[in-house]
């Protein structure tokens, strides 16, 4: 398995490294950041991406280095605290699921308390774009491959919403496989209205082109026919 995380803070990148490597101590980590100018931290390469973690340039690096069967992304730059065989559960999933991504339950940190944060499992008509996977996605690096070359658009924010949606297969693990903190306190009244946030609006339009683009490919869209009445 290869292993991407973010490159932040690098207290919070020394920890998830630690975790990562006591799970699966041969496993290759890389470190994707927008701005470091370092090539090496703590023993792991550094890539250099541009935009942003969700970009095609990221997208396409990752399956540049991905030269194992597995490929596990983290999404987070906060510290990441992987549970008892984490991996062989989600690698078992994989392999026993024939899927090309998994995802699984976690726990989190959240105003100085340990709460579960159980998950839904994944439809063929889940295509919002903020469906929860959690911060963790396991991936088939050949699936991941493939979705990756079959991208066309160089989109800044959307690519892992497009990838995930090139899937053919999404699997839920129903365990409580690792323990993220939550630094977004707000209230979840206040979270809903980012979609209509104007400094997100750029990000937005983005997102519903990859879903538009998605439903075209599976012969679910259907042109617009409302016309504007007469004056």
């Amino acid at each position: 398995i290869s292993c991407f995380i973010p490159f932040g803070n690098e207290t919070s990148v020394r920890r998830t490294l630690s975790s990562i490597r006591e799970a699966c101590p041969e496993a290759p980590i890389y470190l994707m950041s927008v701005s470091s100018a370092e090539k090496e931290f703590d023993g792991c390469p550094i890539i250099q991406i541009k935009d942003s973690y969700n970009s095609l340039d990221t997208f396409e690096k990752i399956a540049l280095y991905s030269e194992t069967e597995q490929v596990l992304l983290y999404t987070k730059h906060t510290p990441l605290e992987l549970g008892y065989k984490a991996i062989e559960r989600m690698k078992a999933h994989l392999i026993d699921y024939r899927c090309g991504m998994v995802y699984a339950d976690y726990n989190e940190w959240k105003d100085g308390e340990l709460k579960n944060h159980p998950l839904i499992d994944y439809q063929l008509g889940s295509v919002r774009d903020d469906f929860d996977f959690g911060s963790v996605v396991f991936f088939s690096a050949r699936s991941f491959r493939r979705a990756v070359r079959s991208m066309t658009e160089d989109y800044r924010w959307g690519a892992l919403y497009d990838l995930r949606l090139r899937m053919k297969k999404i699997v839920h693990v129903n365990e409580y496989l690792y323990t993220e903190i939550e630094t977004d306190n707000r209230k979840s009244g206040e979270k809903q209205f980012d979609y209509v946030d104007p400094r997100n609006r750029e990000v937005q339009v983005e997102m519903e082109k990859v879903c538009t683009e998605h439903l075209k490919r599976i012969g679910a869209y259907l042109e617009p026919t409302f016309k504007e009445p007469d004056a």
